[in-house]
């Protein structure tokens, strides 16, 4: 007896173990040792902490393990309640759909959903363990989850709408039920931001006649109403429970709902949309991997919607409601706030987008406005420039002035704005070129007229600015290798040469004199380094 009591706690340590590290040929080797009856039994049983398998599965989103689990053993309840312990919250006993949404395992809330279709909320409900507020919270986040999968399905999927509007009315009898002498618990609406409040621009349904309001909407297959209200709902919970890192629950199903705006061509809306996943998207070291795709795909939306409002007539109101210095801004900073993390991963494309636009409606704006531009503009050319080697925002309007149709002039004015407001003229991109090296790298004589004025232009904004004509990028060639200083003089009118500081650095970079970095102050290092001059390794 000792010996087989023994074998089935081994066995348990197995079977959690393989769980915990999401190893199916690990759990078929169990099962094929110790029989499918004594497997099913494991997979409802908990460990020390009290978690089930299927929540250890669920919070690591191993969709793999939950489907061996629930399809190959047949034997474990889709709404089994064990601990669950996630990011600060610690629950004696929760469902596995509640703790998917937490954890943002779509995944396996997906095939969870699906496999519950059927099942009864009645031990959420009937459970002694779980106080009365939490098994509203429960029923309300799983409810609004049935009702965002169909959604984001883009069908009127009734057995899904069903299900979740059951589990919402469940959740408002027991919101008004006075059963066991305890008054009402009213909902409580969160504290949204002026961009969640546009988005999410309805009340939420506080009384069962509100509710049934929702279903017969819902019947006439009009979800937008129920999806907003879904969202509400999964905003207010998250509150309420001080969930306050990035959901990716919450992010897929606004990015969900943009797509189909998209589809219904409805830009402004989806504009709103965008800036609020960019504000929920805070980033930081442990979860930009996370958060990173939908970053991505939303400025890309952003982008698409200011450019389809762009080609609205100029007296159109969703033009002028939908580009407006708020929206360009709210944009620009969200943006920003990845670069000061991670800076490789800003589309420059899209930032410069968001520059040019703001540059260009610069005359008619207000003088608070511009401070407010000029005040971002300085913060953002800082980062650039304490991050080298990143192609800066002088390399991307240089570029943008020779690839995008009738925009030369508004980015000579767009340099001038950059120069004027921090940005280095000497700054190098991944292959050391520097923005004078780029404007000329161009095919000078084959150019148009106007394309060699806006040169010309730029070239003495870049002069003015300090930029220097002897930099060598990656491959040892200057600006003066591809434009002679007589051609340039000519062609600019400019008399400028390289200082006697610039020759000695010269001098020292083409033979190969190493100088010594720890005797000479560190401006001149970063001077002799910039021209391409190299320290003394001892």
């Amino acid at each position: 007896m000792q010996n087989m009591a023994l074998d089935k706690n081994h066995n348990k340590e197995l079977f959690f173990r393989a769980v915990t590290e999401g190893s199916i040929s690990e759990l078929l080797k169990l099962e094929e040792k110790i029989g499918l009856k004594e497997t099913s039994m494991l997979a409802k049983s908990f460990n020390e902490h009290g978690e089930t398998p299927l929540l250890l599965a669920t919070k690591r989103n191993e969709e793999e393990i939950i489907d061996f689990v629930m399809k190959e053993l047949e034997a474990v309840e889709v709404c089994q309640l064990g601990r669950f312990s996630w990011e600060g919250l610690d629950y004696m006993d929760a469902p596995p759909l509640f703790a998917a949404v937490i954890c943002g395992s779509i995944e396996v809330l997906n095939a969870l959903l699906q496999k519950s279709i059927l099942v009864s909320m009645n031990s959420i409900v009937e459970s002694d363990t779980i106080n009365r507020q939490q098994k509203i919270d429960f029923l309300e986040v799983i409810g609004a989850a049935y009702l965002l999968r169909q959604i984001a399905d883009g069908t009127a999927y009734w057995p899904f709408l069903e299900k979740g509007l059951k589990c919402w009315h469940g959740a408002m009898v027991l919101r008004h039920s006075t059963d066991e002498g305890g008054p009402s618990i009213p909902k409580i609406p969160p504290p949204l931001s002026e961009r969640a409040q546009k988005v999410l621009n309805v009340s939420e349904v506080t009384t069962m006649e509100e509710l049934e309001q929702q279903i017969s909407i819902v019947q006439q297959i009009n979800v937008e109403s129920v999806e907003i209200q879904a969202l509400l709902t999964v905003c207010r919970i998250f509150n309420q429970i001080h969930l306050f890192h990035p959901s990716r629950f919450l992010l897929q199903k606004l990015s969900h709902y943009c797509r189909r705006l998209k589809t219904q061509q409805r830009y402004n809306r989806m504009i709103d949309v965008c800036l609020l996943i960019l504000e929920l998207s805070y980033i930081n070291e442990s979860n930009y991997a996370m958060v990173w795709p939908f970053f991505n795909s939303t400025l890309g939306w952003l982008c698409l919607s200011f450019t389809k409002l762009q080609e609205l007539p100029c007296n159109s109101s969703d033009r002028c409601e939908g580009l407006s210095f708020t929206n360009y801004m709210d944009s620009l900073k969200r943006a920003a706030a990845f670069f000061d993390l991670q800076p490789t991963l800003v589309h420059g494309k899209y930032m410069m987008d968001f520059i040019s636009a703001v540059v260009e409606m610069l005359p008619r704006l207000k003088q608070e406005e511009i401070k407010e531009f000029e005040k971002w503009l300085s913060h953002y050319n800082k980062c650039f420039n304490e991050n080298s080697s990143i192609t800066s925002p002088l390399h991307l309007a240089i570029r943008r002035m020779f690839t995008v149709q009738d925009e030369g002039a508004l980015q000579i004015e767009v340099v001038r704005q950059l120069l004027k407001f921090g940005a280095n003229p000497n700054s190098t991109d991944i292959k050391g070129e520097t923005p004078l090296y780029i404007l000329f790298h161009y095919d000078l004589w084959n150019s148009s007229e106007s394309e060699r004025k806006c040169k010309f232009v730029v070239a003495q904004l870049l002069l003015d600015a300090g930029a220097h004509l002897d930099l060598p990028n990656s491959r040892g060639k200057t600006f003066l290798d591809i434009v002679k200083l007589d051609d340039f003089k000519s062609l600019t009118g400019s008399h400028r040469v390289p200082s006697l500081q610039c020759h000695c650095a010269q001098a020292l970079r083409h033979h190969g004199i190493p100088f010594a970095a720890d005797r000479i102050p560190s401006a001149l290092t970063a001077f002799l380094e910039m021209h391409g001059a190299k320290s003394d390794p001892k």
